[in-house]
């Protein structure tokens, strides 16, 4: 919230305008991008998160999806998102594959 006190030129208004309709615009894009259950307890969108307007509690989760591939989670944890990290045994994969690897030091046998 943009709160003028004093007096400013034209230009300084027109500048403090322009930042409020970028920031507007910003927040209706991401918006338009994000889905949440009624209770809020759980959030999908393109963006990581931000300030939504919805009150959060400990444990909501925020999932990051474009093209139908989640690629990150966020816990709500005190008071803010957290990003939440998953480790190998958490994971039930059948195949995994990677662009790089490092293997360390190979020997032939």
């Amino acid at each position: 919230m943009i709160i003028a006190t004093g007096s400013v030129d034209i230009n300084e208004a027109t500048k403090l305008a322009q930042d409020a309709s970028d920031s507007a615009d910003d927040l209706a894009e991401k918006m338009k991008n994000t889905v949440a259950t009624m209770n809020g307890k759980t959030t999908f969108s393109t963006s990581t998160p931000f300030d939504d307007g919805k009150e959060h509690n400990e444990g909501d989760m925020w999932t990051v999806i474009n093209n139908d591939v989640a690629s990150a989670m966020y816990i709500y944890t005190s008071g803010e998102w957290k990003i939440k990290k998953w480790d190998q045994e958490a994971l039930s994969v059948k195949q995994l594959s990677a662009l790089t690897a490092d293997l360390g030091h190979v020997t032939p046998e």
